[in-house]
């Protein structure tokens, strides 16, 4: 992931406040196991986020080989994917994360996140990987302390289901579309969808009869919300997550 974009999900995952002791440091010592079986058992990549030291650990399982790195993005992989699928990695991570704020602490380990990437290969050809996230550990206060990430081929013939799974039924979460698009007031929509639009800041102030200041906090506020660094990113993931 590029450095700027990198920001994005650290301000909702990487929060100061969060709780930490031996507990979960075990928990997180049998994660790295866990992530080794899905790595060897799956024949995938597999990737365990610890976002309370900011570190993670990568286990390839066609190589039967790990690393470790300081850091919960893992760049030597995320340099690899397809540049048009970046933003929308970015996007369902973000609809996953928004959503499981929404669930009771002790059902949030029924759910996981799947959607499509494209991922180059060592010939240099993209290939299409099934991307799932899954969170493992929380602390006390309901915040993500463990993620782990599997990257999977898949055949030509499949088409896996793209979305939020619940896993004690296999099917797909319902009104999630409905959850998401309240993040945004109607008219922080209206704003964005004038960005989209090319419009600057003075045009929108004048079309909706507010002030450019008034517009310009719009903008602010809709940036904080989609956990991104400008408008145009914005507009973007708002499209991405249905919200527009």
């Amino acid at each position: 992931m590029k450095a700027d974009k990198k920001t994005e999900l650290d301000r909702l995952l990487l929060k100061s406040d969060l709780e930490y002791d031996e507990s979960h440091y075990a928990r997180y010592l049998d994660a790295k196991k866990i992530t080794e079986h899905y790595g060897e058992y799956e024949n995938s990549i597999a990737v365990l986020s610890n976002l309370s030291l900011d570190c993670s650990y990568i286990y390839y399982g066609n190589e039967h080989r790990s690393e470790e790195m300081e850091s919960i993005w893992e760049r030597q992989l995320l340099d690899q994917v397809h540049p048009d699928d970046i933003l929308e990695k970015h996007a369902w991570e973000l609809r996953f994360v928004t959503f499981m704020e929404s669930v009771p602490e002790e059902e949030r380990h029924f759910y996981h996140m799947q959607h499509i990437l494209r991922m180059r290969q060592p010939s240099g050809e993209y290939a299409y990987l099934l991307h799932r996230v899954m969170y493992l550990d929380f602390d006390s206060n309901g915040n993500v302390l463990l993620a782990l990430c599997l990257y999977n081929r898949f055949g030509s013939k499949v088409n896996p289901y793209v979305g939020i799974i619940d896993t004690r039924t296999g099917e797909p979460v319902e009104q999630l579309d409905a959850q998401i698009s309240d993040m945004l007031s109607g008219r922080e929509k209206e704003v964005l969808q004038m960005i989209g639009n090319g419009l600057a800041s003075k045009m929108i102030a004048e079309k909706l009869c507010i002030s450019a200041n008034t517009v310009n906090g719009h903008r602010q506020h809709i940036l904080k919300k989609l956990q991104v660094s400008n408008s145009s990113e914005a507009f973007s993931v708002a499209k991405r997550l249905g919200i527009l």
